[in-house]
């Protein structure tokens, strides 16, 4: 719950909104604080914020195909920003990992894709996913851990492995440059594998 500096509820955060994530209740919570100062209405505020539309690469909800959900969080180049998203995605079962090796400590991200319940499926890209699979093998994670060539490879490896129902995600913590030109250019191209193969 959001409480004004006057200790009233001006938000329940158990409210469905399309902004995933405990992390994000910290943005929400800068929101009212605003509002406040604004003189706006809390509960148009709190309206806007239930439909307010994450931005594109953001934990993206790309949609549904073939009764699994995609989302695309390509924006989410360091370990911290994959594991809120992990934490955020309803029914995660499949994540898609890895791209440019820039020397980042991946250590806390390993250990927690280790010890994630709710993952049953690791697709690496190059080269940091590389790195995390040596690494997941070494701990002998009982995940299933696939390597893939390239985003059409991912893509269509989360197909054959992610069940009806579940949720998959690329949340690559790491950047794009080692193939794409940004982060944008590497959520397009797993949207389109997604709906090409959808």
């Amino acid at each position: 719950m959001i409480k004004n500096n006057r200790e009233n509820l001006i938000y329940d955060c158990k409210r469905k909104r399309k902004l995933l994530g405990k992390h994000n209740l910290y943005n929400v919570a800068a929101t009212f604080c605003v509002s406040d100062i604004l003189g706006l209405s809390t509960n148009k505020v709190a309206d806007l914020i239930d439909d307010f539309e994450p931005l594109e690469h953001r934990m993206e909800l790309v949609g549904s195909y073939r009764q699994i959900t995609f989302y695309n969080d390509s924006i989410a180049t360091i370990p911290e920003a994959a594991i809120n998203c992990i934490k955020s995605i309803p029914n995660i079962q499949t994540i898609i990992i890895g791209g440019m090796d820039r020397g980042i400590n991946l250590s806390s991200l390993i250990v927690y894709l280790n010890d994630n319940k709710n993952l049953k499926t690791l697709i690496f890209l190059k080269d940091t996913g590389y790195k995390m699979y040596e690494e997941l093998e070494k701990l002998g994670c009982k995940k299933r851990l696939i390597k893939a060539v390239d985003m059409k490879d991912a893509v269509k490896k989360a197909y054959e492995f992610t069940q009806k129902n579940y949720a998959c995600v690329l949340s690559p913590a790491a950047a794009s440059y080692n193939v794409y030109k940004n982060f944008e250019e590497r959520g397009k191209d797993y949207k389109k594998w997604i709906k090409e193969f959808g």
